[in-house]
This record gives structure tokens, sequence and C-alpha cells, in this order.
């Protein structure tokens, strides 16, 4: 750790209680998952959430990336502060990381919702009970 900062240049000491301290996730299950690979050679760690993060990989890569990857392609400075061949080529790979790291530091509502909608079970008479509205009948 070099002055402080934690990963992508997080300060370690201003993201207490964010949720980052408390879930832990291994870098090379992240940069597996990335690269389309996550489910051979890289073992999960016990005690995981599937259901959460399956959905934290969703917003990350739905929603998140792509605001990420417009961002970083309105970038048209000149060559000295302008992005570099390596930074070009690699782009995506941070633009991924970066997105699961926003997503997993706090309670993204969405997230939340994904997740009791994905741990619902499913209704065996075919009508949902969420589309079912206070003081209306079907008929």
């Amino acid at each position: 750790m070099i002055g402080g900062l934690g990963q992508l240049g997080t300060p370690t000491g201003l993201m207490s209680g964010s949720g980052l301290d408390a879930r832990r996730h291994d870098p090379r299950e992240d940069f597996a998952s990335i690269l389309g690979i996550g489910e051979r050679g890289v073992p999960r760690a016990s005690g995981g959430d599937e259901t959460r993060e399956a959905a934290e990989q969703f917003v990350a890569k739905a929603f998140i990336e792509p605001a990420l990857a417009i961002a970083r392609e309105s970038n048209h400075l000149p060559p000295p502060l302008g992005p570099g061949s390596a930074e070009k080529q690699f782009a995506s790979l941070i633009d991924a990381q970066r997105a699961m790291d926003l997503v997993r530091s706090t309670r993204w509502p969405i997230v939340d919702r994904l997740v009791s909608d994905l741990r619902r079970e499913p209704t065996t008479d075919g009508a949902r009970a969420s589309d079912a509205r206070p003081g209306t009948t079907t008929g």
C-alpha cells in the first residue's frame, strides 16, 4: 500500500462502514470472471452468497461498465495527457474491475431488488403475488 491508498486509489480510512472491509473478494476470482473463465481454475471463497454475487455482476456489467466506457471514450486529450497504448488496450478490463468495485462498495437498491426477486419462490397458479393490486378484483 502506497501513501494510504488501497486498491484502485481508494483511500483506505475513508470507506469504513461502506461494506468494502466487510466483504473481501479474491482479485484472481474477479479477474477470471472478467475474462469469462470464472468457473474454471479459480477456487471460490467459502461462505459467499451466490445470488448477491450474480446480481452484483449483472448490475456491474449491464449498467456501470457502459457508463464507464462512455466516459473513457470521451477522453480526446493529446498523447502526453491522454491514454497511452497500454491504457487503451486494457481499458475494458479496468472498467470491468472498477464497475465491480463500485457495485460492491455500497448496498445498491437495484442489487437488493434483484436478489429478492431471484430468491422469491415461483407461484404455482400462474398469477404473481406482486401483480395483484389491493382493492382490485379480477374477473
